[in-house]
């Protein structure tokens, strides 16, 4: 079906999404006509990445990162700490915890493809890096001085809301 035409574009309205063979035709006044054939694809969509963190919902430690993955191919990653404000270009296929700050962090991750479409994710990652020093106190009035305890004595750790008795 033919369509006519003005100027000397097409609107990428009048194109399906994904791979169209277009023919144009020219007719000048005296009724001569010429064609012209090109193929072009019309990609107005992205999907957005996966993101997960490396130890599922648990906190992540100074090793963990967030796995990125799902980038087209001639696409790139960002990543914004700060609600979107600012990004900073991914490489790979994670986000490193050196990245992250300590404790919770809310992370988007926008992937753009070769055709400048954007779609993002977003994920909540708690860093925890650091470990309490545990409370040592000896349970019978120890001399300090020399640190005796006397027989059996009984040490309590304190680690969080866990108690060891050793």
């Amino acid at each position: 079906t033919w369509t006519p035409g003005t100027g000397d574009s097409i609107s990428a309205h009048a194109l399906a999404e994904g791979a169209n063979h277009v023919t144009i035709r020219q007719t000048d006044a005296a009724g001569n006509q010429s064609t012209s054939q090109i193929d072009i694809v019309k990609d107005t969509q992205v999907v957005a990445p996966s993101v997960e963190s490396s130890s599922g919902t648990a906190p992540i430690n100074a090793q963990g990162s967030i796995k990125v993955t799902d980038i087209e191919a001639g696409g790139k990653w960002e990543f914004s700490l700060d609600g979107e404000k600012t990004w900073t270009t991914g490489t790979g296929n994670a986000l490193p915890a050196s990245a992250l700050a300590e404790g919770a962090n809310h992370v988007t991750i926008r992937q753009t493809d070769a055709a400048g479409n954007q779609a993002s994710k977003t994920i909540d990652v708690v860093k925890d890096t650091q470990v309490m020093q545990p409370t040592v106190t000896p349970s019978n009035g120890a001399d300090e001085q020399y640190g005796i305890l006397g027989a059996m004595p009984s040490i309590r750790e304190y680690l969080g809301d866990r108690v060891y008795n050793k």
